[in-house]
Formats: C-alpha cells, structure tokens, sequence
C-alpha cells in the first residue's frame, strides 16, 4: 500500500515536469533529466534553485499529503544546493521553505551519499564494525575452525555491501585483513601467537589448500568487474546512463574507457579493471545491430575475426555491424569476407546463425567459463590467478571427509606442514 502511494507521488512529479512547471535538474552537458528518486521510503526531489521552483514543489507535496493523508516532516527533511548558487537565493529558499541546509546529506544503508576525494577516513566506520565484531568474541576460547567460520559469516560479509558500490581504500581493506589475521591464529595485544601459514595461502581457494577466506583488494576489484558487466549489459539504467552522458560514450554499447585526469573515481576504477575483463568479452548474436563483424568477438570459442585474416580488411568494412554481412534473404553474404579468412574460422562463421531484425538485442556472454554467464566468483579467480599451495596434495579430500570440522582443521595443518610439536 506504501509503494502505491509513493507511485502516486511519482505520477504528480512526472505530471508536473510534463507540463514545464517543475523543472528538473540536467545530470552532466547532456545527461538525462532528474526530478525524484525513490527507494523505500526515502525521497530526494531534484529542482532549479529558484523560490518559483520550491512553490512548485511544495504544492505537489501539498496535493499528495491532502489524498494520502500524511504530512511533511521538517526534523526529517533538509535542503542542498549546488555549489553554483548564490548564497542570497540559498537564504531566501531556506526561510521560505523552513527547512534547514546541509552540505552533507549522510549516508544511506553505509554508504555516503556525497563525498569528495574518497580517503581512510570516509570508510572508517567499516573498519570500527569488523574491529568491534571480532572483539566481542573471545578468540581463545573458539577452536581454529570456529574462528574461520566466524571471520567467513561475519566479518568478511561487513566491507561487501560497501564494496558493490565504491572501492574501498586499500589502507581500510589491508588493517581489516590483519585483524581478521591476529584472530585466526589468537593474536592480540596482550597475548602474541605465531602466526602459522602466510595469509596468501589462507585466502586461497580450498581446493586450493586455503581456508577460502576472500583477499578484500582482490574482492574489490572483482566488484568493480560487476559495475563494468553490467554497464554494457543494461545500458538504460539510470546510473549506467548518467555514466555514458557525462564521459560522452552514448553512441558505444562497450565505452572506450579512456582514463581522464578530472574523471570520478568510479570512472577511473572501469577504466582500470577493463583491460583484465575485456579478454572474456563476446557477444550472443541477436539483431546484430551494434556487433561489430571483425572487431568483436562472437563466433563461439574464438577471438575477433580481425586477428584470423590472411589479407587486409577494406576500411570500408571494418567497423560495419554483423548486420551488415548478410543477404536479403537473411543467409551470410559470403562474398564480403570468405576471401578474407581460412577455412577453420568459415566454418566457425557457418555455424553461426545469421542475425535477425525479429530477434533480440545483442547480449554479451563471459567466455571463460562454460557457463557463459557473468559471475562475480570467476571474476575472483580469474584476477587471484592462484595456484595450489602445495602441488599436488589432495586438498579437497580434507574438506570432504565426514569428520568434525576440528579435525579437518588438524588434517589441514599438517597437510601445510604446520603442526606445533
């Protein structure tokens, strides 16, 4: 019943813009247009800075209060304007709205809202729920693999969520690793433990000989690969769209991700973890509309077919869409390309099927696995690239073993050779 009546809300704002009485705020040169945003029962509304502007919306909040019955509360709501208006027009608002300025709206679910250049300080409290979470447990008085349960369902699952959204600094994941490290092993500062295995082997895989616990830069990073995926894969959501506006990448379905010096941080950790994912970028064959025949790779198991030719593409053909290679009829015209590529990658070609103007958009697949779907865990392996930390030891068979998770524990540690005798 709440989210019906928030839509009702929605339907006046949108009303209000369609008619020109409200105008909403330009998100970059030319972004889209923003006048609300809505998620549980939160509201941020988006205006000009002007007194015309606040009467507007203060009558569409004054309609919807009238039908829902309820009333704006003041203690609960702030103002922020831009850092372009006067500070006259910011006065003259502030007493006719009665409600008052902030320059930091605070954090939503743990995450701020407004920040500036992200530091150690921005993300601390992160740090002070890990720290605080472990302290209420008393490391001595858990066995080895409670403590690596508790460091896997707690303290590891906190900086996640956090993580979806930003990169935290490596200075916040780096003293969480090490206090998730002094209390595996029971190390505190009253009481000092041998720390018995390096934490790179902890953190790796189990089948691996680790414990599984996540290495949180790598994590990040692996995170940042998600935001990537999914720009290319849903351009039309609003921050996808906001992002392509403002880096000038609308015309593109992969953007170009050319690191600039005044970029947002966001941009620049795309930018970054783009040269490590874009090795397992291809493409499902659709309308064809956007898939670039020679650039991209789309013929299963295979590069680009730029880099199978034996002669030179014609530059009038290089960027041309699939769509662009194939008859009237809907058949391949073989005649554009056959003489350019050996037989091995025609046949690869012919068992392709040619696009379709009735078929659905291109959608892009994960070819480094054979699943062929985006997962955030291969995205993890494939940048910790690690290897067992002891050759050939059958590691999995310790974790399979119907025993008690104590005793895997031991058979674990001598299998590192790490037993204290």
């Amino acid at each position: 019943l709440f989210v019906l009546c928030m839509e009702r809300l929605g339907h006046l704002i949108n009303t209000c813009v369609a008619d020109g009485r409200w105008k909403p705020i330009r998100v970059g040169r030319a972004g889209p247009l923003l006048s609300h945003l809505m998620f549980a029962d939160d509201l941020l509304l988006y205006a000009e800075a002007s007194l015309e502007q606040l009467s507007v919306i203060q009558g569409a909040l004054h309609t919807f209060c009238e039908a829902a019955g309820q009333k704006v509360n003041p203690s609960k709501t702030m103002l922020y304007f831009s850092r372009n208006v006067p500070g006259d027009v910011r006065r003259e608002i502030q007493r006719a709205a009665g409600f008052k300025a902030s320059n930091d709206l605070g954090k939503y679910l743990g995450v701020p809202l407004l920040h500036g250049r992200i530091s150690k300080t921005t993300y601390a409290q992160v740090l002070n729920k890990v720290r605080n979470k472990l302290e209420g447990w008393a490391a001595a008085s858990l066995s080895l693999a409670g403590r690596v349960t508790l460091i896997n369902a707690a303290a590891m699952s906190i900086p996640m969520y956090t993580m979806h959204s930003t990169m935290i600094p490596k200075s916040i994941t780096m003293e969480i690793e090490k206090i998730c490290r002094n209390f595996l092993w029971g190390h505190n500062n009253t009481q000092r433990k041998v720390h018995l295995l390096n934490w790179r082997d902890v953190t790796k895989r189990v089948e691996h000989g680790g414990l599984g616990i996540k290495c949180l830069n790598v994590m990040n990073e692996a995170l940042r690969g998600k935001l990537y995926w999914r720009l290319i894969d849903r351009p039309e959501e609003l921050w996808a769209s906001v992002i392509r506006h403002k880096y000038s990448e609308t015309g593109r379905r992969i953007p170009s991700f050319i690191p600039k010096g005044d970029a947002s941080s966001l941009w620049k950790q795309l930018c970054r973890i783009w040269g490590k994912i874009e090795e397992g970028l291809s493409w499902n064959v659709g309308s064809s509309s956007i898939t670039r025949f020679w650039e991209d790779k789309w013929v299963p198991n295979g590069s680009a077919l730029k880099d199978c030719c034996w002669s030179v593409i014609p530059t009038q053909l290089k960027q041309r869409p699939i769509a662009c290679f194939t008859c009237p009829d809907g058949s391949w015209n073989w005649g554009l390309f056959e003489h350019l590529l050996p037989p091995a990658d025609l046949a690869r070609v012919a068992a392709c099927n040619p696009p379709s103007a009735f078929s659905p958009a291109d959608k892009p697949r994960w070819q480094l696995f054979s699943h062929n779907s985006f997962r955030v865990s291969d995205v993890y392996k494939v940048l910790r690239a690690e290897n067992s930390a002891s050759g050939d030891f059958p590691w999995k068979l310790i974790w399979k073993t119907k025993c008690p998770q104590r005793l895997k524990m031991h058979m674990w540690l001598l299998g590192h050779d790490r037993l204290l005798t």
